[in-house]
């Protein structure tokens, strides 16, 4: 439906970064290899950061730091977790999406702020 709004309203160069988040059973796990791999950097990566956030492994990724782009590339992704079911969901998604021709690029990669949609102009 978006990809029809978009080209209704002659929004050109758009890309749907397609990712998945998981559910109540892998995202847990998850959590806790992110959380382990942050161990290391985590007394740089928590300056200026809210008491709360600080149990939240993913909000780390949002504070800007020198070399945090290298450091980000090598922190697990929430594909390496996904369960049997998740998985199957997932390609489901990719197979309706291929289906009927939304172009899509799979972006699992830890970044700040997920982007879910961008386009020229906007």
């Amino acid at each position: 439906m978006l990809a029809t709004l978009l080209d209704r309203l002659g929004i050109t160069g758009w890309t749907l970064e397609l990712n998945s988040v998981g559910c109540s059973d892998c995202r847990p796990v998850f959590n806790e290899a992110l959380r382990k791999a942050l161990e290391p950097v985590v007394a740089g990566m928590w300056h200026g950061l809210p008491a709360p956030r600080r149990n939240q492994p993913s909000a780390s990724l949002r504070l800007q730091s020198a070399g945090r782009s290298a450091r980000i590339d090598k922190l697990p992704r929430m594909s390496q977790f996904l369960d049997e079911k998740c998985r199957v969901n997932f390609a489901a998604v990719r197979e309706i999406l291929d289906a009927i021709e939304i172009p899509y690029t799979l972006n699992d990669r830890p970044r700040p702020r997920p982007r879910l949609l961008h386009a020229d102009g906007i």
